[in-house]
């Protein structure tokens, strides 16, 4: 169960770093990015994957109208 946590955390910590990435790429260019490819200058390619299954997190842009306060505010 110990192991369990630690890798739930590692995930969380990945996925929080994704999230301020997308944040600073949105603030820089006023759009989110297209692809996780476009942090790949930011984060190294295995940030960007599930540090248990190896799998590149995914990541789709689901309503281009939200405003990031918007966004925010639902998540």
């Amino acid at each position: 169960m110990l192991r369990m946590k630690r890798e739930d955390q590692e995930r969380i910590d990945r996925l929080s770093m994704i999230q301020s990435e997308i944040d600073q790429y949105y603030q820089e260019e006023k759009k989110l990015p297209d692809s996780p490819q476009k942090l790949e200058k930011r984060l190294f390619s295995e940030q960007l994957t599930d540090p248990v299954t190896g799998n590149a997190f995914s990541y789709e842009i689901l309503n281009k109208k939200y405003s990031k306060e918007e966004w925010h505010k639902r998540v």
